[in-house]
C-alpha cells in the first residue's frame, strides 16, 4: 500500500494503494483518487498521517479508491511512468466531480 505525499497535484510515497492523483486545480480543496487493494479506513488512516504535516490548504478532504492502478496500458501513465493527468481528469471526470460536488464518495 502507498498514499501519495503531494508534490503539488499528486501523491508521492506515504503508503496506501499503488498510486494516485490529486486533482485540485482551481478548486477550494484536495481530493484524491487512489488506486490499488485498500480500504476507506486504511485509506483515510494514511491520508490523516499525511495531512498532520501539511497547511490546511494542501490537505486532503477527500477520496476515492480506484480499483485498478494506472498503467501506460490503459493510457493513464507515459511510457516513462508519469501521470497523463487530462486522460485521467477524463476517465474518471464523474468520480472527480462527485467528490469535489460534496455528494458522498
Amino acid at each position: 500500500m502507498r498514499i501519495l505525499r503531494l508534490a503539488p497535484m499528486t501523491l508521492t510515497a506515504g503508503k496506501v494503494g499503488h498510486g494516485g492523483l490529486c486533482p485540485g486545480n482551481g478548486r477550494g480543496y484536495l481530493c484524491a483518487l487512489i488506486t490499488g487493494d485498500v480500504t476507506p479506513a486504511a485509506a483515510q488512516g494514511a491520508i490523516d498521517a499525511v495531512n498532520a504535516d501539511l497547511p490546511h490548504y494542501r490537505q486532503i478532504r477527500k477520496f476515492t479508491i480506484l480499483a485498478s492502478p494506472f498503467t501506460a496500458q490503459d493510457g493513464l501513465l507515459t511510457a516513462m511512468g508519469k501521470l497523463r493527468r487530462d486522460a485521467i481528469d477524463r476517465r474518471f471526470s464523474a468520480e472527480i466531480a462527485t467528490m469535489y460536488s460534496g455528494k458522498s464518495a
